[in-house]
């Protein structure tokens, strides 16, 4: 997960990152009325290549990926709540950007059973309720994450990332 986020923030100018992507993009978007120029600013302060959110002595996140699994040279602290704190903004900015240009994505999770298939034989069944209900609970987390301005945590109630197909059937009746 670590490496993942190093590339999705990468500066190197080479990179398809993220950064990039939001950097080439986010102009366009902001004219075509798919975001708001306060969440725009916040995020590209957030993503200021020298002060913002992703240095070295800004992110516990990046310093571990850089000290530890790129270089081995040390293993810094890192705690969860710190890297579902930078993980919210990178959604947030990937799903303006998926919401932008496309209709969104069907189904973007396995069901927990198809993603826990094949444990039962590990875990007792009271172990694979407890991850199966903690699993849907983090994908919560990451859907609102999606929808929420990242400049202040309101619900954005513009479409997200995350789509749902639904029909509605009318039946009329026809009188004669």
């Amino acid at each position: 997960m670590f490496t993942i986020i190093g590339k999705l923030i990468s500066k190197d100018g080479r990179d398809n990152s993220l950064r990039k992507l939001w950097d080439d993009v986010s102009p366009i978007m902001l004219s075509d009325g798919a975001c708001t120029q306060e969440e725009i600013d916040y995020i590209n302060h957030e993503m200021d290549r020298n002060n913002g959110r992703f240095t070295n002595d800004n992110s516990s996140v990046l310093r571990f990926r850089n000290k530890l699994i790129a270089h081995n040279e040390a293993n810094p602290e890192v705690r969860w709540d710190e890297v579902d704190s930078e993980l919210s903004l990178l959604i947030r900015m990937w799903s303006l950007l998926v919401a932008w240009s496309s209709f969104g994505l069907f189904q973007p999770f396995r069901s927990n059973d198809v993603a826990f298939m094949g444990l039962e034989s590990c875990y007792q069944k009271s172990e694979l309720a407890a991850l199966k209900n903690s699993r849907g609970n983090y994908l919560d987390k990451v859907k609102k994450w999606s929808v929420s301005y990242a400049h202040s945590g309101e619900v954005d109630q513009g479409r997200g990332a995350f789509s749902t197909l639904s029909t509605k059937v009318t039946i009329r009746k026809e009188l004669t």
